[in-house]
């Protein structure tokens, strides 16, 4: 179903192509990004924050607070993470989806290779110390363009 616009620069849709994007491409285009957000359920709601993060070595890392809703879901184990980019200027863009398992990271020696790192600092208040891994265990991607 398509709905048409006063929009003169806007198409329609018939025009636009999408396409399934390789797992490769999927990882170059995590790793491009700094911001995404991931995806979990907390008290029979699925909640959806964002999160600054680093992609190392087939998974994704990010810093959240030690008592707060993200810290706690990755107890629980499953996860998701979603990062894209749109150009609504141009009527393109693309998304990728990876789900996993998150577990919080404890071990002082990847804890040490992880601050050592530069990565955007969190944006929620207060302090951000807890790293939570996600190993991706599913990774799909789409990119939406004109024909």
């Amino acid at each position: 179903m398509t709905f048409s616009t006063s929009e003169p620069s806007r198409l329609d849709g018939a025009r636009h192509m999408s396409e399934e994007l390789g797992t490769d491409r999927c990882w170059e285009l995590v790793m491009s990004s700094e911001s995404g957000r991931c995806g979990f359920t907390s008290g029979g709601d699925v909640k959806i924050l964002p999160v600054n993060y680093v992609a190392i070595n087939g998974s994704i890392y990010f810093r959240t607070a030690a008592e707060g809703s993200i810290a706690l879901a990755a107890e629980r184990g499953r996860m998701s993470f979603q990062v894209d980019h749109i150009r609504s200027e141009l009527s393109q863009g693309w998304s990728v989806l990876v789900h996993g398992t998150a577990s919080h990271v404890t071990e002082p020696e990847h804890l040490a290779e992880l601050w050592g790192r530069a990565m955007a600092e969190p944006w929620g208040a207060g302090k951000r110390h807890r790293f939570i891994c996600l190993t991706a265990e599913t990774l799909t991607g789409r990119a939406v363009f004109l024909a």
